[in-house]
């Protein structure tokens, strides 16, 4: 029990510490990149032609079964032509999948 105990108390003190720390201001940022963007693939004429008939909207599609988001990466990246932008999130099951669409 004494040693549970010691053992919170130093996770405590080490939260404590941590959390009064700084970030890092003079830290080297390597240069980056950005690939220009291509309009003639049959990707970018689907995207042009779905946001053009939501002008001002943003949105997302749920994949709402693990089949469904693995062939949809596939698919993905099978027509992709130059680059893939992704960003994807991961819901826990508990969640009800109407809740999270």
């Amino acid at each position: 029990m004494f040693e549970r105990l010691l053992r919170i108390a130093a996770l405590l003190a080490f939260c404590a510490v941590s959390a009064c720390s700084t970030l890092r201001v003079n830290a080297v940022k390597p240069a980056s990149q950005a690939i220009a963007p291509v309009a003639d693939t049959a990707s970018t004429r689907y995207v042009a032609a779905t946001t053009a008939a939501h002008p001002g909207q943003s949105g997302f599609r749920p994949l709402l079964t693990n089949t469904n988001a693995l062939m949809s990466r596939i698919v993905l990246a099978d027509a992709a032509r130059h680059s893939i932008d992704l960003q994807y999130s991961i819901v826990p099951s508990k969640l009800d999948k109407k809740e999270a669409a």
